[in-house]
């Protein structure tokens, strides 16, 4: 079977790409940019990466990760936003850029404990379900970019199950239709009991 990464990048949705005019009319702005060849362990890059998030996502609550092959036409690949409970954004955009991190076998052995038996084994981290989809977009896109929403826009209100911030995410989602997206369970409800979309 062939699927959509088996092809070159733009994986044959060429018209789903944005360039600078097309990201800005979203309401997004590009805060960052790294090549995929610095997100490794250890990287000065990806260091100054978590910084620049460190220091412009506070309050921010949705981001895109976008992936480029000339770091001038972006493909969505991934758009997220926090529940109301949670501060911001930062966290998750880091922990989805770690999981693109390639597995070292030296770094990446955990010790499994049990309560009742100490030590039990070693197992390894970063090659479950979620990394292996991270890792597969670093390995597809040689650059990606941090997009926040900046025109923040969410209504007054929670809606019916989800928040404010997911019914923007679910709209925004609809709109720039990223690689990789999925809705939350909760989204899914939402989605189906709104057909409109």
């Amino acid at each position: 079977m062939t699927y959509l990464l088996d092809r070159g990048f733009p994986f044959g949705l060429e018209n789903l790409l944005l360039c600078g005019k097309n990201i800005e009319e979203k309401g997004l702005q590009i805060i960052a940019q790294i090549d995929a060849k610095h997100i490794v362990h250890g990287s000065d890059e990806l260091k100054k990466l978590f910084e620049i998030i460190e220091s412009k996502c506070i309050n921010k609550r949705m981001w895109v990760l976008l992936g480029s092959v000339d770091s001038k036409k972006w493909l969505p690949l991934q758009l997220a936003s926090v529940s109301a409970e949670k501060s911001d954004i930062r966290r998750e955009i880091k922990t989805d850029l770690k999981r693109m991190i390639p597995f070292d076998s030296d770094k990446d052995i955990r010790k499994w404990t049990s309560k009742f038996h100490g030590a039990i084994m070693d197992v390894e981290i970063g090659k479950d379900i979620v990394c292996q989809k991270y890792s597969k977009l670093r390995e597809k896109c040689p650059h990606f970019a941090i997009a926040v929403l900046v025109k923040e826009e969410y209504g007054n209100e929670d809606v019916d199950i989800i928040s404010k911030y997911q019914k923007k995410e679910i709209e925004l989602a609809y709109e720039l239709k990223p690689l990789i997206w999925n809705p939350s369970p909760r989204e899914k409800v939402y989605i189906k009991e709104k057909t409109i979309l």
